[in-house]
């Protein structure tokens, strides 16, 4: 059986309790402020949807025709700010690694100075260590461009089932057309 020292295990998840704090008070806001248009598309959207369920009415072309417009730009804008905030990823993990070789050059130099020796994993350990909020930052912005995309996958999940149903009702109203056309002759 394995043993396991609740103490540390108290301290790793205060450590990474903090961590969620840091998250929910920098990465969230950014994820909702980015994809508030979205969201609040994609909710109209279920709502109206909701409502011809409740009610049992059929969709109609025209609202169909708008949901496939407005939700594509909506995309189209979402997708834009998500390559933002991984440009903002893409610079913190060049922040990170700046301050972590940073971090561990200077080791390597002050242990020379001070007559002793690191070792490479006291090295990698110390920097790490060094360069910890950098790491944080990054995280934060990979997580949340994580988090757009996958709300962009959705959405266009939406999409797709908007526009078949956009199709299906075109081709049930030329079939009407067609029919009513048949029976004037």
């Amino acid at each position: 059986m394995i043993s396991i020292d609740k103490s540390k295990l108290g301290n790793e998840y205060e450590k990474i309790k903090a961590y969620l704090e840091y998250y929910e008070e920098y990465g969230a806001p950014l994820v909702s402020e980015y994809s508030k248009d979205l969201d609040e598309k994609v909710d109209g959207i279920t709502n109206y949807l909701n409502q011809c369920r409740e009610y049992n009415l059929d969709f109609d072309a025209v609202s169909l025709q708008r949901i496939v417009i407005d939700l594509s730009s909506t995309i189209y804008y979402t997708s834009s700010r998500m390559e933002q905030v991984e440009i903002l990823a893409d610079m913190a993990k060049i922040s990170y690694k700046d301050k972590y070789n940073e971090a561990y050059t200077s080791r390597q130099g002050a242990s020379k100075q001070e007559d002793r020796k690191y070792t490479s994993d006291q090295l990698r350990a110390l920097a790490d260590q060094e360069a910890i909020e950098e790491e944080l930052v990054h995280f934060i912005y990979s997580h949340c461009a994580s988090i757009l995309k996958s709300k962009i996958d959705a959405a266009n999940e939406l999409l797709k089932a908007c526009s078949k149903s956009l199709s299906s009702e075109i081709a049930s109203m030329q079939a009407m057309n067609y029919t009513s056309s048949k029976a004037g002759m």
